[in-house]
């Protein structure tokens, strides 16, 4: 609809409604860089091209089924982390890189980096210097439990939860080794509730705030539709606004015709009244009989 109306005919030389309008032009790069942007840590799919979804001429959205089969198929996490991610959340794909706001996860560089202990009293070790991503981390952790326990990313994808899966008088306890911080820096230094650890949330760098599509789409409408300050709302209160101003013209121009109207009204009465005056005048002279002089003789 907007590529319509603000489009030219060069058959018909005639122009759409939003032909040159700024509004219209800044609506239209944003939709278009929003479509084409790379997401930061997304996974193995970055962008919308990457699961068969691109923008056409014309503008127009355009879907590749086989393509997206494909990509969903080999890596449907990523795909679902691609468009669902939610902003600041963390997902499998994200680097430890991007963790505590850049700073990463301090780990050794060899052994043992934590300690895990079940409610059973099973004690369970493990190092993570090997691990690049949150989901590294959270495989590594299942690795090792061997069913004892269950990591994964809460709902909010802010943090790492375990679970103990075990049964005992005990504590889930998480402790770490030989001076690591890696237990620290994943937020799951700690004891757990009822088996259940809920990790601390982790801020992430300022470009992991960038949520999945789905959410940078809605995010970017609201910014442009936002009843207050959103770019569409803004353009619809300088329109009225001057609707308001022409209106405004129009009544004091109406005010100054209907003025001039009575004026000019009160001046043609004025001189018919006069003109009247003047036919009455001649008419009354018009009765008047030439007077005739005696003559001298």
């Amino acid at each position: 609809k907007l590529s319509e109306l603000t489009k030219f005919d060069t058959k018909t030389n005639s122009r759409g409604l939003l032909l040159g309008d700024g509004t219209a032009q800044q609506v239209q790069s944003q939709i278009f860089a929003m479509l084409n942007r790379s997401l930061p840590a997304g996974g193995r799919f970055r962008v919308l091209a990457d699961v068969g979804l691109r923008v056409g001429s014309g503008g127009k959205l355009e879907f590749d089924e086989e393509k997206f089969r494909a990509a969903y198929a080999s890596d449907p996490a990523s795909v679902e982390t691609l468009f669902t991610r939610p902003p600041g959340g963390l997902t499998p794909g994200t680097p430890l890189s991007l963790l505590n706001q850049g700073r990463g996860v301090r780990t050794l560089p060899t052994g043992n980096d934590l300690r895990i202990v079940t409610r059973d009293g099973s004690a369970i070790e493990l190092g993570l210097a090997d691990a690049l991503t949150v989901g590294d981390v959270i495989r590594a952790l299942n690795t090792a439990g061997a069913g004892k326990i269950t990591a994964e990313l809460n709902e909010a994808g802010s943090a790492i939860t375990i679970r103990d899966n075990t049964s005992g008088a005990g504590q889930l306890v998480v402790s770490p080794l030989a001076g690591s911080f890696a237990a620290e820096d994943l937020g799951i230094k700690g004891t757990g509730t009822s088996g259940v650890l809920a990790g601390r949330s982790i801020p992430l760098s300022q470009q992991q705030t960038i949520g999945g599509l789905g959410h940078l789409m809605e995010s970017q409408i609201n910014r442009l539709i936002d009843p207050i300050d959103g770019l569409i709302s803004r353009q619809n209160k300088a329109l009225e606004a001057r609707t308001q101003q022409f209106e405004d013209r129009i009544r004091n121009l109406d005010r100054v015709l209907e003025a001039k109207r009575a004026r000019l009204e009160r001046q043609f009465a004025a001189l018919e009244n006069a003109l009247s005056g003047l036919q009455s005048q001649q008419a009354a002279l018009g009765q008047i009989q030439s007077i005739r002089l005696p003559s001298n003789r």
